[in-house]
């Protein structure tokens, strides 16, 4: 195909009659997509389907039209439409294209919020918003086209207008859409000015640096102006004013310099354009470099140079006449999106490693970060990846003789084997409680004994599917958690047989004084599924409970296992993300538990273990009351917080995505219900093991299983009457 840029009587090149405005519009799209960091297999899909749809439309434009201006003026609404197919498919791609609809109302709430200069506090979203704005700025000419186009849309002949319909849109529209997400971002900077004040953020950081950011996005609307004002006297008799040009000059030569000193040394920390800064590293860069070596970052910042200076060669009239034909400008995007995306990657490292460096220095030193002082802690807690930091008080009354216990971890010696800690009485329980839970029966193994809990079928012997229902809950609320949830699927479904599980040291269910790995929680499944003469059944989990019950499939097939209804799981954390303090605290050992144990529960807890002042009033309703429950636990019960760091560390919490994926290779089927604010897991790290019935509840986070139960039954039940 011919790809010169000979004109014709339209005035139009070759380039514009295979590429049109809209195609370009739509390839950038499709273009950025690709450019996204391939977390997961969903984007390669996503994109691929993208490209499709782009690359059938374009070769049907081609052809039909065959380079001819009349028909490719005519049929211009094939553009047109495969944009909005693209778009459509960005803001509601079908479910095997999309991980989270809690993660795309997530982007969509952040667009609304940033476009009008938004910006979240620091420990919700700031850093996501200030890199989607910027993101915004190298898409400005994407924008600018797009309005272009919609604007050309409405004349005679949409992608090839009379020449003062284009000047109109050129010189006013165009401008106008590439300075607002510029003045998105200096607002954003004033904002975190006002914030910081003008002295000094708690960080220790100079809050003055805001000013001096806002000050690079707001240099560049000066060379917007001139350039304007220079391509107005283009078109006059007299040419370029040397004042006007002169100004452009030095505008563009400033903001240049400006951003590109701003991009090595504040948006990537590198030490290239600072004086005394190399020592330990390698020259000009930085300490941490985690992404490449060094030559990597080497290339980055000559790309970055390169590709922000290349206006330069618009100083040369004829030259510059080229660039600004539809292929340069094309081109040129390309490059600046390149640039973009190799930006946001080094960005977003740079952005760990300030936090990781701030978590550390904090927990060395004693002192509290910003995220401290506005929480009103008083001391420095230990961070965990996805969870605040809280202050619980040291367990009393019963449970205070074995608060200390440490269980033995897998693989180490026990010479003498202990008794299981006894649970406490049902009768302690239901004077607390009342009766929210049907009476306990108990199942004695070889580890101890475990109580469990029946609601029994309309009819003594269920005939119809689902016949018998295993619930499993979590690290902390025993089997009263799963209550809400297990009621309202009895009320739908009246024939099955429901049994919650207190596990091993919760709820009235003894202690082992073994290591509490995953294989433990299985054989307790066997001996209850075993007493109750089961099989098999259904699975209905939450949290570690989804941990276990995938391990568990994993193990024994489909064996006695006939589907899995997961909630919020656990178990595909990764212990990698975790700082080496922490880590330690996993591993255990002599003069760190007293540390670890505390870490663990407001690791889990995610803020202070606060009981409601009507849990009494609540719980006489009917209510379940977690959190009064969890409390009862760690007083009452002399064994569960050992037993909850035993499943913490040794459970199954972290790093099973091999068991995922070889639990989705047995055919057994399920669904996973996850809350879109919990950030525990996500729907891609679900896709990537190889599940891909998910459903997401909007709004809610890790106790979607209570604070949402109805929506969850709601997901569970239609599961059961597709597969059953």
């Amino acid at each position: 195909m011919d790809f010169d840029l000979e004109v014709n009587d339209n005035g139009l090149d070759s380039f514009e009659l295979v590429f049109p405005l809209a195609y370009r519009i739509a390839f950038m799209v499709v273009f950025v997509v690709w450019l996204d960091k391939p977390l997961h297999i969903l984007i390669y899909r996503l994109a691929g389907f993208l490209s499709l749809t782009f690359v059938v439309s374009l070769g049907l434009y081609w052809v039909i039209t065959h380079k001819d201006p009349q028909l490719a003026g005519y049929f211009n609404w094939l553009a047109l439409i495969n944009l909005i197919i693209l778009a459509v498919l960005l803001v509601a791609p079908p479910h095997n294209f999309a991980a989270s609809s809690g993660g795309r109302d997530r982007l969509l709430s952040t667009i609304r919020r940033i476009s009008l200069g938004g910006l979240a506090q620091p420990h919700h979203g700031k850093f996501a918003d200030t890199l989607l704005a910027d993101a915004f700025i190298s898409l400005e000419v994407i924008h600018a086209d797009l309005i272009l186009y919609l604007v050309l849309l409405f004349s005679k002949n949409s992608d090839f207008p009379d020449e003062s319909k284009y000047q109109a849109v050129r010189h006013i529209v165009k401008p106008i859409a590439m300075s607002i997400p510029v003045l998105i971002r200096f607002r954003q900077c004033l904002t975190e000015f006002s914030r910081a004040g003008s002295t000094q953020l708690s960080e220790g950081v100079w809050g003055g640096w805001h000013l001096l950011n806002a000050g690079k996005y707001i240099s560049s609307i000066p060379f917007i102006i001139f350039d304007i004002l220079r391509r107005d006297a283009e078109d006059t008799p007299a040419g370029i004013p040397g004042d006007i040009f002169y100004l452009w000059l030095v505008s563009h030569t400033a903001n240049t310099i400006y951003s590109f000193w701003w991009d090595i040394s504040r948006d990537w920390d590198l030490k290239l354009l600072v004086t005394g800064g190399s020592k330990g590293h390698a020259f000009g860069l930085r300490q941490d470099l985690l992404l490449f070596g060094p030559l990597g970052y080497y290339l980055a910042i000559f790309m970055d140079l390169v590709i922000r200076g290349l206006w330069i060669l618009k100083i040369s009239p004829d030259i510059d006449r080229v660039l600004d034909k539809p292929t340069w400008v094309f081109i040129l995007t390309l490059l600046e999106l390149i640039r973009r995306a190799v930006w946001a990657l080094i960005r977003m490292e740079t952005e760990w490693v300030r936090i990781q460096n701030t978590e550390a220095k904090a927990a060395a030193s004693g002192t509290k970060t910003a995220k401290d002082e506005e929480a009103g802690l008083s001391e420095p807690p230990l961070k965990s990846p996805s969870y605040s930091a809280i202050s619980i008080p040291e367990p009393t009354s019963m449970a205070t003789e074995t608060a200390q216990l440490v269980l033995p971890r897998p693989g180490a010696a026990q010479a003498d084997p202990s008794p299981p800690i006894p649970g406490p009485t049902e009768t302690a329980f239901t004077d607390t409680f009342g009766r929210l839970l049907p009476p306990a029966h108990f199942f004695a193994t070889a580890h101890g004994k475990a109580a469990y809990y029946e609601l029994a079928p309309a009819s003594s012997a269920p005939s119809r599917p689902p016949d018998r229902v295993l619930f499993l809950h979590g690290v902390q609320t025993p089997a009263l958690g799963m209550l809400p949830l297990a009621s309202a699927l009895h009320a739908a479904f009246p024939h099955a047989h429901c049994v919650l599980l207190d596990w091993w040291g919760h709820g009235l269910s003894e202690t082992p004084v073994v290591a509490h790995e995953n294989t433990l929680f299985h054989a307790q499944a066997d001996a209850l599924l075993d007493h109750l003469g089961w099989p098999a059944a259904h699975l209905v989990s939450y949290s570690f409970g989804c941990a276990a019950a995938v391990t568990y499939v994993a193990a024994r097939g489909r064996a006695r296992v006939k589907s899995m209804a997961l909630v919020a799981p656990a178990g595909l954390l990764r212990s990698a993300n975790l700082t080496d303090l922490q880590r330690s605290y996993i591993r255990g050992g002599s003069g760190v538990e007293d540390d670890a144990r505390g870490w663990v529960l407001e690791f889990l807890e995610g803020g202070d273990l606060v009981v409601p002042t009507d849990w009494r009033e609540r719980v006489a309703r009917g209510e379940v009351v977690a959190e009064a429950v969890r409390e009862w636990q760690m007083r009452m019960h002399p064994g569960h917080t050992a037993s909850v760091v035993g499943i913490f560390r040794d459970g199954g919490v972290f790093d099973k995505h091999a068991d995922f994926a070889k639990a989705a290779g047995t055919g057994v089927k399920s669904v996973f219900v996850l809350g879109g604010l919990d950030d525990l897991c996500s729907g891609s790290d679900l896709e990537q093991a190889g599940f891909h019935n998910i459903k997401v509840v909007p709004e809610a986070g890790h106790g979607v299983v209570r604070d949402r139960a109805p929506e969850v039954a709601g997901f569970i039940g239609e599961f059961w009457k597709q597969i059953l």
